[in-house]
Formats: structure tokens, C-alpha cells, sequence
């Protein structure tokens, strides 16, 4: 339900959990009433801090249970892009090492049988910045962007990091399949596993 719902970019008030949580509980409730045996995730949650009207994925998550919205969901969905780094690098402010944080809040909230989707996860390859490698921490979002070996990293540990944790994480989806567009104006063209 949603996307990216924590960033203000993306809900039109700024990102509100409590508002959130409305739209999910009616939304929830509605397609239960179809199809009781569809899994209903939460909206996929953006890499963030809680700064510029934009919220924490963690700090979303403690709002939505705090609301009791966690009934309203049958799985969390994330987009935890780590690069510059590695998803394994040890960061606080690497969204796939926060997702083990949330993954324990769930549990420690009784909800260890929910699993946490990927639902977007991958790193630019082109833009107008700097090609980098996943060792670079020195980065500028929106220009920057990685080298196909540091993108062929990523890939190959997820892969290895998903299956090690498979009991407890749901779907997994590379963003993207193919680039958007040869412009290099921006790295958000670059996504893509092929050209």
C-alpha cells in the first residue's frame, strides 16, 4: 500500500504515520473483504533520516505499531539501498543494515511470523558525477554513481545475504530491470541491469 510513504516527497502533507496509518487500515480492511488469502504489504519504506519532513524507516515503523497499524499489514515492505558500500558494511545510516533493526522490533513485538519484503533494492551504474567503487565512501547522491563490478558486488551479495536469511524475508526485487535512458543528466536513468 503506497510507495515510499516516510519521504515528504511522497505524501502530499509530509511524510505522517498517523495519516498513514488511516489509509492502510481502510485499505487493508477493503481488500480482505475480496480476497482474505492476499498478502497485503505495508508501503515500501525509503532510505531516510528523520530530517526535512522526511522520516526514519525505523521511526515509521515504531509509529505504525504505536498506532496498532501493524494488524494492518501482513508484510513489511523495504528499499534498503546501501551504496555507496556493500550491503554487509557496518553503517548506521546503511538502510540494509537497518532493516535488521526493524526485523528485531518486529520480533520483539510478537510479530516474528511477518517477513520483510525487498521490495526495491540496486545502485545507479551511469549519471553525470563520478563512476565509483563500493570501497569510495566520498559520494554525491544525485550525480555519483557506481561502477558495473561494484553493481555486480552488491548483486552478488544480496543474493548470498537473502538466502541466508530467507526464513524471515519475503519477496526480493531488483530495481531495475533496464535502464530508463542513455541521458546522463541523472543517475535515476541507471538502475537498470541491462543497458
Amino acid at each position: 500500500i503506497w510507495n515510499e510513504p516516510n519521504l515528504i516527497m511522497f505524501w502530499a502533507t509530509g511524510a505522517n504515520f498517523s495519516d498513514y496509518s488511516e489509509l492502510l487500515k481502510l485499505s487493508y480492511t477493503e481488500i480482505k473483504k475480496v480476497d482474505p488469502n492476499v498478502t497485503v504489504l505495508s508501503g515500501g519504506l525509503a532510505a531516510s533520516a528523520d530530517e526535512g519532513g522526511s522520516i526514519s524507516p525505523i521511526t515509521f515503523m515504531k509509529g505504525l505499531y504505536s498506532s496498532n497499524a501493524n494488524y494492518y499489514f501482513d508484510a513489511v515492505a523495504l528499499h534498503p539501498y546501501s551504496y555507496p558500500v556493500l550491503p554487509s558494511y557496518v553503517a548506521s545510516w546503511n538502510s540494509w543494515q537497518q532493516m535488521y533493526t526493524i526485523r528485531n522490533y518486529m520480533v520483539s513485538n510478537g510479530e516474528s511470523s511477518k517477513k520483510i519484503w525487498v521490495t526495491e533494492y540496486g545502485a545507479p551504474t551511469g549519471g553525470p558525477g563520478t563512476s565509483r567503487d563500493s570501497s569510495q565512501l566520498s559520494f554525491s547522491y544525485g550525480s555519483d554513481y557506481m561502477n558495473e563490478s561494484a553493481q555486480q558486488g552488491m548483486i552478488l551479495q544480496v543474493t548470498d545475504l537473502f538466502s541466508r536469511n530467507f526464513d524471515w524475508m519475503g519477496g526480493f526485487f531488483w530495481y531495475s530491470l533496464k535502464d530508463l535512458s542513455t541521458n546522463r543528466d541523472t543517475p535515476e536513468n541507471f538502475f537498470g541491469l541491462i543497458r
